[in-house]
């Protein structure tokens, strides 16, 4: 995570992203000072990227190909007719992709009440990385009309120690996807720094804009295009914006969470379409809109909840005693404390979701306080605590020796609390 005690030294706020390789010579950045880094780091962190990227491809493809047959629909379509009435056939069949049979696969399977319990327990044991759910197993003892017997239940548990091919894959594109975010995260503080040095001295030699929008238009992350929508709305773009917005829903398979937080954000980038199509600016929401806004920012800190709240607390001076998060750098909007003072902070934690372990990255500017990092389970009590001794580092927080839930990390420069999220743990 990347963190700013002060106004003074912050650079310009910028939402959680993972980032990508430009193909030409970057232009974004000058020789001189003004970039974070130098041009040769740079280049070293875009080649680095590009290397994790097509290992991550190549793997990825690999791995498309080698589950479920490489066709999930056709094999759920055999299935539900070709095999809907052939308990063998449809054993045979899922016995042969082992183990590389999806949890979806298993659950057609197990809720297609075609199997008996023997066949779909020996199925369900070939395919551990697709049981290591425990919904899914009490699925498979209480939610279908043939249920698997309690010591089938315990053996299939005891499997999820069983390491496979395809664990390896998984496991080594989550690290690879891991390092992705690191890299790319690194590559985009470094151009809105610039920006933000560019802006504050009124320069115009440099524009960062279409950099940074590569790079968020390529990396496939929510989080990038999230904050690409951001930029595309603050240069007046709605159309590519609104574009965007709605591509997500296709292009991305959202969590429980992540699809609440999506449908608060249409509702905060409606809010701000209708002013901006209408003629009116940010000064003149009406009372209803107000009331709009202050339910979406009165919602949990998420990123849609965080957005409404810098926007109320910039524009109408309603201020929220949470709302130290930061978001999108192009936006025009910082992030606000109760007080008005600006707590520009990047952040990155990745994995998150977390299962055995997460990277923080963060960067402080006022190294003349007592920098720490806490991160609470959500009783409140503290878990773990690091004093950060440098500016710039990483703290990598083991989660295997925490119990599965959310989490919370909290950051404290001198005696201020300035930024916060969540990290959730998974095992």
């Amino acid at each position: 995570m990347n963190y700013h005690c002060t106004a003074a030294d912050a650079p310009a706020a910028t939402f959680n992203v993972a980032i990508v390789t430009n193909t030409g010579e970057n232009e974004c950045l000058p020789h001189g000072n003004i970039a974070k880094i130098s041009n040769s780091e740079m280049e070293n962190l875009v080649q680095e990227y590009d290397s994790l990227e097509m290992a991550f491809q190549n793997l990825s493809y690999v791995y498309s190909q080698t589950m479920d047959g490489g066709n999930r629909a056709v094999l759920l379509s055999n299935m539900q007719t070709g095999w809907q009435a052939n308990a063998m056939q449809m054993h045979t069949g899922l016995m042969a992709l082992s183990p590389y049979v999806s949890q979806e696969v298993l659950y057609e399977a197990a809720t297609s009440n075609i199997l008996p319990p023997a066949m779909l327990f020996a199925i369900c044991m070939a395919n551990p990385d697709a049981t290591r759910d425990m919904e899914f197993v009490n699925t498979l003892q209480n939610g279908i009309a043939n249920p698997l017997h309690q010591y089938m239940i315990w053996l299939i548990m005891a499997s999820w120690n069983q390491s496979t091919l395809r664990t390896v894959m998984e496991s080594t594109m989550a690290h690879f996807s891991s390092d992705m975010a690191i890299t790319s995260n690194a590559i985009i503080s470094n151009l809105y720094y610039k920006a933000y040095i560019v802006n504050s001295t009124g320069s115009t030699n440099y524009n960062c804009d279409d950099t940074v929008n590569y790079w968020l238009n390529r990396i496939q992350t929510l989080a990038a295009k999230y904050d690409l929508i951001e930029n595309y709305f603050a240069n007046n773009n709605i159309t590519a914006a609104q574009n965007l917005l709605t591509s997500m829903q296709t292009n991305f398979t959202m969590s429980a969470d992540q699809q609440i937080t999506y449908n608060k954000y249409v509702a905060y980038f409606n809010l701000r379409k209708a002013l901006i199509q209408g003629g009116h600016n940010y000064y003149e929401l009406t009372t209803t809109q107000i009331d709009a806004m202050t339910n979406l920012a009165s919602t949990d800190d998420d990123y849609a909840a965080i957005l409404a709240q810098n926007f109320l607390c910039y524009y109408y001076n309603i201020c929220f005693e949470n709302a130290t998060q930061t978001v999108g750098n192009r936006s025009g909007l910082g992030s606000f404390s109760n007080q008005g003072n600006l707590n520009s902070t990047l952040v990155k934690v990745a994995p998150n979701p977390a299962k055995e372990f997460t990277i923080i990255t963060y960067t402080v500017y006022d190294a003349s306080s007592e920098n720490v990092l806490f991160i609470n389970d959500i009783s409140g009590r503290v878990v773990k605590q690091y004093k950060l001794q440098q500016q710039q580092g990483e703290i990598i927080w083991q989660t295997t020796d925490v119990l599965p839930g959310l989490y919370f990390y909290t950051l404290k420069c001198g005696n201020k609390f300035i930024a916060s999220g969540k990290i959730s743990v998974e095992k």
